[in-house]
C-alpha cells in the first residue's frame, strides 16, 4: 500500500501520548529533579527519576509525525514553514514568560540571564554556541531541530522512498558510535543525534506500520532500535532495569496502537493534556520551580505543593494554548506561505 494521507482522527492516541509524555516529565521535575537541585532528597519518600522516559516518548512521536508530514507536503519550503510556525512563535512566547517569571521571582541558582543568553536561546540552538538554556528542557528542542534537518535533507534530495535503508544505515551508525571510537565521532554523534536516533527511527517505521505499508525489515529494524537504545539507557542508568521496562511498555503501547488502535487513550483528560503539551513542556520547569520554592515555605507537604504547582502549570499552559498558540501558529504559517508565494519584482 503506498503512503497516503490518513484522516487526523486516526491519530488521537498520538495526541494523548503527548499528554502522557508531558505529564511524565513534569512529575519527574517536580519530585526528583527539584529535590535533587535543592538537596532535599531525604525529605520526601516519592521521587520519580525517569523524566527522560517522557522525552523518549516525544521523540518516537516526532519520528511518526515528521515522516507523516513529509509524505503530505510538496516542497521543502512547505515543510520548513510548517515546522517553524509550529515551534518557534510559541517557544519565543513561553521563553519570554519564563525569563520574566524567574527575574521577578528569583530562585537560588536559577535565572541571572545575560542579553547574550536570551538572544542565542531565541535560535533554539544555544548549545551550539555553548550558552546555557533559559530553561533546561530546551535541550530536547535542539535535538528535534537536528532531526528536522536530517529528514528535510532526505526529502529535499528526493530519497524518502529509500527510507527503509536510510534508517537502517542511521541505526548502524548509532550502534557503531556507542561501541567504537572513530575520527570526529563527537561531531558526528551530535549532528546525527546518534544517542536518540533509535527512537526517531522507531517512530518513522511505526507510521509505515500504521499505513500498512511496512515490510518485515521494518519490524526487524524497530526491534534492533529498541535493543540498541537499551545500551544507551544502561550507560545512563547502570544496573537499573526500570527505564528499560518503561521503554518496553512504551514500545508495546505504540505497537498496539499502530496495529489496532487503543480506545482508552482517547479520553478527554489525556486529549486535553496532549492539546496543551507543547506549552506545558516549555513552561512547567523553571516556572514550576518558582512556585514550588515559595509554596514549600507555607506547605511542607510534597503531595499538596506538587499538586498545586501542577494545577497552576496546566492552567498557564491552557491559557497559552488557547489565547496564543491556536491563534498565532496558523496566522504565522499563512503569512509565511503567502510571502513565499509572492512573485519576484526582478
Amino acid at each position: 500500500m503506498p503512503i497516503s494521507i490518513v484522516k487526523k482522527n486516526r491519530y488521537q492516541e498520538i495526541d494523548a501520548l503527548r499528554g502522557v509524555a508531558a505529564s511524565i516529565v513534569l512529575l519527574s521535575h517536580y519530585t526528583w529533579a527539584y529535590d535533587y537541585h535543592f538537596h532535599l532528597l531525604a525529605d520526601h519518600s516519592f521521587h520519580f527519576l525517569y523524566g527522560d522516559f517522557g522525552v523518549e516518548i516525544f521523540f518516537i512521536i516526532s519520528g511518526f509525525v515528521i515522516f507523516m508530514t513529509l509524505t503530505r507536503v510538496q516542497t521543502i519550503k512547505e515543510f520548513a514553514i510548517s515546522r517553524f510556525s509550529r515551534l518557534y512563535p510559541t517557544f519565543w512566547f513561553c521563553m519570554l514568560i519564563t525569563a520574566m517569571a524567574i527575574t521577578i521571582f528569583p530562585v537560588p541558582t536559577l535565572g541571572h540571564y545575560t542579553i547574550k543568553d536570551f538572544f542565542l536561546n531565541i535560535t533554539m540552538l544555544p548549545g551550539l554556541f555553548k550558552v546555557r538554556y533559559i530553561d533546561q528542557v530546551y535541550w530536547s528542542l535542539e535535538v528535534e531541530l537536528f532531526f528536522y534537518f536530517i529528514m528535510g535533507t532526505i526529502f529535499f534530495l528526493k530519497k524518502l522512498r529509500y527510507i527503509d535503508y536510510i534508517v537502517l544505515a542511521w541505526l548502524l551508525l548509532s550502534a557503531i558510535s556507542f561501541f567504537f571510537d572513530f575520527p570526529l565521532e563527537k561531531y558526528v554523534r551530535k549532528i546525527m543525534i546518534l544517542d536518540w536516533a533509535p527512537l526517531f527511527i522507531t517512530g518513522i517505521l511505526l507510521y509505515k506500520i500504521k499505513l500498512k505499508s511496512a515490510s518485515p525489515l521494518n519490524h526487524i529494524t524497530i526491534l534492533a532500535a529498541f535493543i540498541i537504545y537499551c545500551f544507551y539507557i544502561e550507560e545512563k542508568y547502570p544496573g537499573d532495569f526500570t527505564p528499560i521496562i518503561l521503554l518496553a511498555v512504551a514500545y508495546i503501547v505504540f505497537y498496539i496502537y499502530t496495529l489496532r488502535g487503543i480506545k482508552f487513550l482517547r479520553n478527554k483528560i489525556l486529549l486535553f493534556l496532549g492539546d496543551i503539551s507543547y506549552p506545558l513542556y516549555l513552561l512547567h520547569n523553571v516556572i514550576g520551580y518558582v512556585i514550588l520554592y515559595r509554596l514549600r515555605m507555607y506547605i511542607n507537604n510534597q503531595f499538596w505543593y506538587c499538586i498545586i504547582t501542577s494545577f497552576i502549570a496546566v492552567i498557564l499552559a491552557y491559557a497559552v494554548t488557547k489565547y496564543f498558540d491556536k491563534r498565532v501558529v496558523g496566522w504565522v504559517k499563512t503569512k509565511l506561505t503567502n510571502i513565499l508565494k509572492r512573485p519576484s519584482n526582478s
